[in-house]
């Protein structure tokens, strides 16, 4: 019953178009396919927050046949950007007779695969650069006896390898001391909610909200909550709430509204601060972030965004990356924030994983 009509110069029209007909021939169900950069691409590209720089803007307005209709303002649509993952190094085999010493991290992230099972599910094969082995092992409960007065034990387990003859795989596992939530210590948990235009989405902000709601309802009334949001600017929402007013805090987080671009810098400026404000000696003092890692405006560049999770780190502040959403995502991002911060990077994609995640590993 109408025509679209696109506004601008020539060749913007022209480009617009072009847009327009891909999105109609590509189908609404079919992802962006996903941006792959090799370490050193990274480094010299600064992956992290360009794949928003290349989201296009087009203007359109439907215009009705009916020459009396008012005029209608051409409404912005921003072309979504596509997912963003760098591929780590390939580690080389190191001969034991020239170096017998291995030295390396304890990582307990799972994100990475999370995110292959959610393309599986979508009848797609995952990017190769978004899998990182480590993040395989670690997704699986190997059943291990619980420690109850050591700090952490070893399990070690051995057997041929698959890569070649002579070659043995050793699987190395550390549990650690099993508290409970009786012997945990107090908590300020500093919530960052990315509340950007990107997250308007059920995987996105709904999954946040339910996550954050799953956490409030078990953690101690001794434990304090605070509450940031951003888009285009940050806001603090709560600060420092005791856990006892549970209704005020899951209120806060249900009102939550998505709009705008994404400040991503400021949010975590603005937790940083309400957390070193918070701190608690001897207690649990963490930054989580929820977000799909896309950073558009101001600071978007690697350096800044690390500085502010460093800076939280180094005041004894732990940072924890939550990763929601397909399509526009930045994987690199939030696996660069919360190594950075000496934490966790997670990918929910399910109540059921926000449950594991929020209710059997945070708490």
């Amino acid at each position: 019953d109408g025509k679209l009509v696109i506004q601008g110069p020539d060749a913007y029209q022209q480009q617009v178009r072009g847009l327009l007909d891909a999105l109609r021939d590509k189908g609404p169900e079919t992802p962006a396919a996903p941006i792959v950069l090799s370490a050193q691409e990274a480094a010299a590209a600064d992956a992290m927050g360009k794949a928003a720089d290349r989201a296009a803007s087009v203007a359109a307005v439907v215009e009705p046949d009916s020459a009396e209709a008012p005029a209608t303002e051409p409404v912005p649509v921003e072309a979504e950007a596509a997912p963003v993952f760098v591929a780590g190094p390939v580690n080389p085999f190191v001969l034991t007779e020239d170096d017998a010493l291995s030295t390396f991290a304890i990582d307990v992230d799972t994100a990475s695969y999370r995110i292959a099972t959610n393309y599986i599910r979508r009848g797609m094969l995952p990017p190769a650069a978004s899998v990182r082995m480590e993040e395989f092992v670690n997704a699986f409960d190997y059943n291990y006896p619980g420690q109850t007065a050591e700090t952490f034990d070893v399990h070690v387990e051995g057997g041929p390898a698959p890569f070649g003859k002579g070659l043995t795989l050793l699987k190395i596992g550390v549990q650690g001391r099993v508290v409970g939530r009786e012997g945990r210590r107090p908590a300020h948990l500093v919530f960052v909610v990315d509340s950007s235009g990107s997250m308007a989405r059920p995987d996105r902000i709904d999954l946040a909200q339910a996550s954050l709601t799953m956490l409030i309802e078990q953690l101690s009334p001794h434990d304090h909550v605070s509450l940031v949001t951003y888009g285009a600017d940050a806001r603090l929402v709560l600060e420092r709430t005791p856990v006892s007013d549970r209704q005020a805090i899951v209120d806060a987080i249900k009102a939550i509204q998505c709009g705008g671009s994404t400040n991503m810098l400021e949010g975590l400026t603005l937790g940083r601060e309400v957390a070193q404000r918070g701190y608690r000696s001897g207690a649990n003092n963490r930054v989580i972030l929820l977000s799909d890692g896309v950073a558009n405006i101001g600071q978007t560049d690697t350096d800044a965004l690390l500085s502010a999770t460093e800076q939280a780190r180094d005041m004894g502040i732990t940072f924890t990356s939550v990763g929601f959403g397909t399509g526009s995502y930045n994987d690199a991002t939030l696996e660069a924030l919360a190594n950075r911060g000496d934490g966790s990077y997670f990918f929910i994609d399910s109540k059921d994983e926000a449950k594991r995640v929020f209710v059997d590993q945070l708490t």
